[in-house]
């Protein structure tokens, strides 16, 4: 970013095990978990993963002809996550490459507070996630694994989510939790896609 310091950019593709854990935020469930925590940190070296954040990336035009452009259903976020997915099911390998380096401005068209894991300890996100942040994940999972999946990918964040809250109330703890409405938001957007 431009504050100097890395972001992390490379994640492994979400799945239901990805969400419970994004959700409960436990050193112990992380590491049991370990292969299914979506953000994958920062390798040192090149390195094959699942899809990178979009401010940064460079596509093959074989690719592109093959597998198509940015999806427009996608209004910002989840859009790169499917384009590395559909090049991933064309035999399409992503890399993370450590050496290149961009200074992104991280939610200057949004307005939102970047919201990343190398957050300083403590940091709560202050900005309620808009609308078209849950339709865009909604739409991924209905896309790619269907309706069931959408819906058990959501109760999979909830109870994590909640497990986290249980947690935070008996145990106090600096983990920045979810953004404001998070949980009845996300409960809110899904059942409204999924009722379409």
């Amino acid at each position: 970013g431009t504050d100097g310091h890395p972001h992390v950019t490379a994640f492994r593709f979400p799945t239901l095990l990805g969400e419970f854990e994004s959700g409960v935020r436990l050193g112990l469930v992380s590491r049991l978990l370990k292969n299914a925590v979506i953000p994958i940190g920062l390798p040192e070296q090149t390195t094959a993963v699942d899809w990178l954040a979009g401010a940064s990336m460079m596509i093959r035009r074989k690719v592109i002809e093959e597998v198509g452009l940015f999806d427009e259903k996608f209004f910002l976020y989840y859009e790169e996550t499917d384009l590395c997915r559909r090049a991933k099911k064309a035999n399409w390998p992503t890399h993370y490459l450590p050496d290149s380096k961009v200074a992104h401005i991280g939610s200057a068209s949004t307005g939102l507070s970047e919201s990343s894991d190398d957050a300083p300890e403590g940091k709560v996100d202050s900005v309620r996630l808009p609308a078209y942040w849950f339709e865009s994940r909604a739409y991924y999972y209905h896309k790619h694994y269907g309706k069931w999946y959408l819906l058990l990918a959501t109760v999979a964040r909830l109870l994590g989510s909640a497990l986290f809250s249980l947690r935070k109330r008996l145990l106090p703890t600096q983990t920045a939790g979810d953004p404001p409405h998070y949980k009845s938001d996300l409960l809110k957007n899904t059942w409204r896609y999924l009722r379409r």
